[in-house]
């Protein structure tokens, strides 16, 4: 009963971290607009000109041309994956916003993750060992010292 209490917590602490990956993995269904396709290219797209903003959140004139090209191309046939691609092209990598998932884009997101799972790990080791310790106890020498301190006040 007692280790079911100890780990119940953990146990649904996990199951909501779980929980909260699917939400946020699960592709939005239905259909989408061009405009709606075209918005998602601007936002992980770096404005050439301000760099700290999108594309879709920029009011540079060079950031209004490359809306109108990213819809453009859109309206024209091509896939959002095809858009991005050809602005790295373009502009190299630094143009997305997001680092890539694979090769040394997948270190920016991992290293957060493994620095999380070890710090976690590392403080359940600690916690396990300091409860392992005995409780230290005063021991009669020490009762006195505290005394004698004490009157001598």
């Amino acid at each position: 009963m007692t280790a079911l209490r100890r780990w119940a917590p953990w146990g649904l602490l996990g199951l909501l971290a779980v929980a909260a990956l699917a939400v946020a993995a699960w592709p939005s269904g239905g259909h989408r607009t061009i405009a709606d396709r075209a918005r998602s290219v601007e936002s992980e797209l770096r404005c050439v000109d301000c760099e700290a903003l999108s594309i879709a959140d920029s009011s540079t004139s060079n950031a209004a041309a490359q809306r109108a090209d990213i819809e453009s191309r859109l309206r024209a046939g091509e896939t959002e994956a095809q858009v991005r691609r050809a602005y790295v092209d373009r502009y190299g990598p630094s143009i997305l916003l997001r680092p890539q998932n694979k090769g040394l884009g997948m270190l920016v997101w991992a290293l957060p993750v493994g620095a999380l799972v070890l710090g976690a790990g590392g403080l359940a080791v600690a916690l396990r060992h300091w409860r392992s310790e005995p409780r230290l106890a005063a021991s009669s020498a020490d009762e006195q010292l505290v005394r004698r301190t004490r009157e001598a006040r």
